[in-house]
């Protein structure tokens, strides 16, 4: 799946689907890369690629 993630200072990350809206709570956030997250990627810093990808399924985004 390819999702745009955003930076609000201090060291906050939210992850969206690509080209999709933020939450309000996040108002403020700059964009800062999109990228190809798939189930079983190990990305550092990240956490689990699996769960991250099943809370944007759930909720439409989330903080990683």
């Amino acid at each position: 799946m390819q999702i745009d993630i955003h930076y609000l200072p201090p060291k906050r990350f939210i992850a969206v689907p690509q080209k999709h809206a933020i939450p309000e709570s996040w108002a403020g956030a700059k964009f800062f890369k999109t990228i190809e997250l798939e189930t079983g990627d190990i990305r550092y810093g990240m956490g689990d690629a699996a769960q991250i990808l099943t809370t944007i399924e759930q909720e439409g985004y989330a903080a990683i």
